[in-house]
């Protein structure tokens, strides 16, 4: 009997297995149909490697295939599974611009600033930029003085509007920068990311403040507080999960407020981490890579 390793999109907590699960020796530990309720149970296996037969009884391959055929890889196999996902009704998903701040100023008037929204670029030609209402001066021809944080630099360079859209109101199309200016603000990359996170405060007897995480790095990290607000220098600690081999590992941050900045509907914070203990920093690093690389989507 050949056995294959169970991946982990395989195993699914409070559904049936579709296969009789074995240990690497070939002893059955679960039979057809068997359903997992402890998380604990489905780590243990997925950590000790769990099997199944390479054919199982519900496959019914094409006996007409042979030669050549017989050699393909099982990653052209497509049999439906038993237990593959089904399609849902979504939304079309935000993809990531790594553009965290967007500022412009008048040419010769850098008092007067406010921060736009990066939508995307037309290579060599455009900047797509969202501004808000207020921000009258940016007509056609206006000039433009552009500072962007992106990773671990910030960008700054001369621009021009160059029109606004008449089908998507806000929409303003500027100058493709002929020549930009780099310098590095960081030590360690912040990427762009999603979440939900608690805020607790040292000097609050409370459950914490909702907290929405905007970006993470290996040495910090950034996010929304619409709740509350901190003071720069401020010692906090922050409560989320982190996503490391497909499993969510709760976390408790202790870090270090940075950069403060108001914005609409609340307060933009960047923070440092504190101490971090050896296992809680490892996760980090685990999934910043995974989530530069896109394994831990």
């Amino acid at each position: 009997m050949a056995l294959v390793k169970i991946a982990a999109h395989e195993l699914a907590l409070d559904k049936p297995t579709g296969f009789r699960v074995y240990s690497a020796a070939g002893k059955l530990l679960l039979s057809e149909g068997h359903l997992l309720r402890s998380e604990t149970q489905l780590e243990r296996l997925l950590t000790n490697g769990a099997f199944r037969e390479d054919n199982p009884r519900g496959a019914n391959p094409d006996k007409s295939c042979t030669g050549h055929a017989a050699l393909l890889s099982t990653a052209s196999d497509t049999t439906p599974r038993a237990n593959a996902a089904s399609a849902v009704v979504t939304c079309f998903p935000v993809m990531p611009t790594s553009v965290e701040v967007f500022h412009l100023s008048p040419s010769g008037s850098a008092d007067v600033s406010f921060r736009a929204d990066y939508v995307g670029a037309v290579k060599d030609r455009a900047l797509l930029v969202i501004a808000p209402d207020s921000a009258a001066m940016l007509q056609p021809g206006a000039e433009l003085e552009a500072k962007v944080i992106c990773g671990r630099e910030v960008y700054s360079f001369h621009t021009r509007v160059a029109g606004r859209d008449t089908l998507f109101p806000g929409v303003i199309s500027l100058d493709y920068p002929a020549e930009v200016r780099k310098r590095t603000i960081r030590q360690h990359l912040r990427l762009q990311t999603h979440m939900s996170a608690r805020l607790i405060r040292n000097d609050v007897v409370a459950t914490g403040f909702d907290a929405e995480v905007l970006n993470i790095g290996a040495n910090g990290i950034g996010f929304f507080l619409p709740d509350t607000t901190l003071e720069r220098g401020e010692h906090f600690k922050l409560a989320l999960r982190l996503k490391v081999d497909r499993r969510n590992h709760a976390l408790m941050l202790n870090c270090i407020a940075r950069n403060v900045a108001p914005l609409k509907g609340g307060m933009k914070v960047g923070a440092e981490f504190g101490a971090l203990t050896d296992d809680v920093r490892s996760v980090v690093q685990r999934h910043i890579f995974e989530l530069a690389t896109g394994a831990s989507q």
